[in-house]
């Protein structure tokens, strides 16, 4: 007979059930909870913006994870189940069924610092009174000083409130060892092992997938050897007997103080940022609430009568550029970013002050800018640091993208779809102002006409031959002539012998060139960035070089012409 999930115990509501991959995890809080929730919402494939409209005072979007259970629409607990359908869950019937626990002293040390140190707004509006509430601290002593008062006091033993918070509870009553047939309860330090044997249990069932694990509430301050010193120790493992009673043969203490490491004076003032930050998030959550009540007063009144005025067409939303909010619908982003632990990288794009300056001159205050060519992005991010602008990212985000040029990302070769993935994942907090437009220019251009976007600058940096760069300005010139046409190349050499670019040195300065000198253009450069300028007349190159020669035959045809 299979053993049953449950030993004369309530389901517990601290539980996730996965029923098409047949996995239960029960949750401990301090112990890769969010990570947890993270991986079980994106393999059931929850809707990650419902967890982001969260409007608690959630200190980042990962923590947005812990919003209540009604907004999970995939994944039920157990108390939801019928006994029927917890009659089939047995870890004999091939169901996966664990829990991660953590030694006691870091876990208080994380819940204390995510709680206190960094003062979350919810605990400040119920414990900044008491004694044991820890000062922003200026000095790596502060940080000792205030947790040795807080273990010292124990509140989490005393206090009314604390003391049901689930937070500083034991885990021997979050994870129920004896009421609950696991197939292995791991400890923190077994996260790999435990990444493996899901990916081992998935594939059993042929629905093996890459686990999204982000680490979401990392501590600000390491863990130094004196928060952990002999009287601190000994009443943090008292306090916490029955965990210790349970799995204290898992945990060495000794090298356990082996990897605390020294409180630096950079990490003091990174709590100090936090603090700030979570006073505003505070502000903020209490002007919603308060919102949020108006509003619900709002509605418990008699209904007004409709307006008789015409309402704006939906494509005019307030602020955005006309086309734009087409495209941004038409190529949406998806609900979270594939890869947001990974830092961003790019191309250095020189001289790009050139474009802000034009930018600046503009008399809008919101300039619509063409990033042709986007690749990573680091021309992406120059033009979203443009104060109010609008941008649209057009690049092919080859499928097959190898990246040697950056040395970071060389573990995404081969991976499918990983350029746009990371230029996605390096922008996403941007996503209201940009569009990520996969395509070959000059396609893309006219897929942005079509919608009806004008932008005021296209910078172009796609295709470097000469032919190709000929091909984006005069299609730019055509589609959108009020553009300022700009952008990257102008003292790049390709590398000798390159098929493409054979007995040509500077392939995009002699298309520039080329271009503006038959329309008699001027042509501004910066370093690497140039910009054509139709008010001025054309400069002929000082120096000699390709091009030179039909830059002068092209200035005397235009001279007879006139």
């Amino acid at each position: 007979m299979p053993a049953p999930l449950l030993n004369d115990i309530a389901p517990p509501p601290n539980s996730f059930v996965l029923p098409k991959q047949r996995i239960v995890c029960i949750q401990v809080t301090k112990a890769a909870s969010s990570s947890l929730r993270w991986m079980i919402a994106d393999m059931a494939g929850e809707d990650f913006d419902r967890f982001y409209r969260a409007s608690g005072a959630h200190q980042s979007r990962y923590m947005t994870i812990h919003t209540p259970r009604e907004v999970w629409q995939h994944v039920p607990h157990l108390p939801n189940l019928s006994p029927d359908e917890l009659a089939e869950i047995s870890r004999d019937n091939g169901w996966f069924i664990f829990t991660v626990v953590r030694d006691p002293w870091t876990r208080l040390w994380s819940a204390w610092q995510s709680k206190f140190l960094v003062q979350h707004t919810p605990y400040v509006r119920e414990y900044r009174d008491q004694p044991w509430f820890p000062r922003v601290p200026s000095t790596p002593a502060d940080v000792v000083d205030d947790w040795a008062t807080f273990v010292a006091a124990q509140p989490w033993v005393t206090h009314r409130l604390l003391k049901a918070d689930q937070h500083f509870q034991t885990q021997f009553g979050a994870a129920r060892p004896r009421g609950v047939n696991y197939t292995r309860i791991y400890d923190l330090t077994e996260m790999a092992v435990l990444e493996s044997d899901i990916h081992a249990h998935l594939s059993r069932l042929g629905l093996d997938q890459e686990l999204y694990l982000p680490r979401a509430n990392e501590n600000p301050v390491p863990m130094p050897a004196e928060a952990l010193d002999t009287e601190l120790a000994e009443s943090i493992r008292a306090s916490y007997e029955a965990d210790v009673a349970e799995w204290g043969d898992r945990w060495d203490l000794e090298e356990i103080r082996g990897r605390c490491r020294p409180i630096s004076i950079e990490s003091v003032r990174g709590v100090e940022r936090l603090v700030i930050a979570n006073q505003r998030i505070g502000d903020l959550s209490r002007e919603l609430k308060s919102a949020e009540q108006r509003v619900a007063k709002l509605e418990r009144r008699p209904p007004v009568a409709a307006p008789t005025k015409p309402q704006p067409p939906r494509a005019a939303e307030a602020g955005v550029p006309a086309g734009f909010a087409e495209l941004r619908r038409k190529y949406r982003w998806p609900s979270r970013p594939r890869y947001p632990e990974v830092e961003p990288a790019g191309r250095p794009t020189r001289g790009f002050e050139l474009v802000a300056e034009a930018a600046a001159a503009l008399s809008t205050a919101h300039p619509v800018i063409l990033d042709i060519g986007a690749e990573l992005g680091e021309s992406t991010r120059q033009c979203l640091a443009i104060p109010g602008s609008y941008v649209v990212s057009i690049d092919p985000w080859k499928a097959d993208q190898t990246f040697e040029p950056w040395p970071v990302l060389t573990e995404f070769t081969g991976v499918r779809n990983a350029a746009l993935d990371l230029f996605q994942s390096f922008h996403f907090e941007h996503r209201a102002r940009l569009v990520a437009l996969r395509d070959y220019s000059p396609r893309g251009l006219v897929r942005v006409h079509k919608a009806g976007l004008r932008p005021d600058i296209v910078y172009l940096d796609g295709d470097r031959r000469t032919d190709a760069v000929l091909r984006d300005i005069t299609v730019t010139a055509a589609l959108f002539p009020r553009a300022i046409i700009c952008g990257a190349g102008w003292i790049w050499r390709p590398k000798r012998n390159v098929q493409n670019y054979r007995g040509v040195e500077q392939p995009v300065r002699a298309a520039v060139s080329q271009w503006a000198s038959f329309r008699d253009h001027f042509v501004d450069t910066r370093e690497n960035t140039w910009r054509i300028d139709p008010s001025r007349k054309f400069n002929l190159p000082d120096e000699a070089g390709e091009g030179a020669t039909y830059h002068a035959d092209a200035r005397q045809s235009l001279n007879r012409d006139r």
